[in-house]
């Protein structure tokens, strides 16, 4: 997302076929979108906690099991529901 706002979002100004309109249509809610998203990783890399630590190879090799008792250790679940707005 920051890619889209940091490259597209620059160059729409070169660009002389996209009026202010589309502009806003396109990149008008971007500030907000990248806002939730920076926070929503970082909650995310929290809630993790060890278990993104992993080693990769680890992980892969893992019974399920086991990944089910790392799952267990977390609080992903919790903090995707909390992101959820109703």
């Amino acid at each position: 997302m920051h890619v889209l706002e940091d490259y597209y979002g620059n160059l729409t100004n070169e660009c002389s076929v996209l009026t202010a309109r589309h502009k806003q249509t396109i990149f008008g809610r971007m500030k907000n979108i990248l806002s939730f998203g920076d926070g929503f990783y970082k909650e995310i890399v929290t809630a993790a906690g060890e278990y993104a630590t992993l080693d990769e190879s680890k992980v892969i090799d893992a019974r399920f099991d086991e990944l089910l008792d790392w799952d267990a250790d977390t609080t992903l679940g919790e903090t995707f529901w909390s992101s959820v707005r109703e």
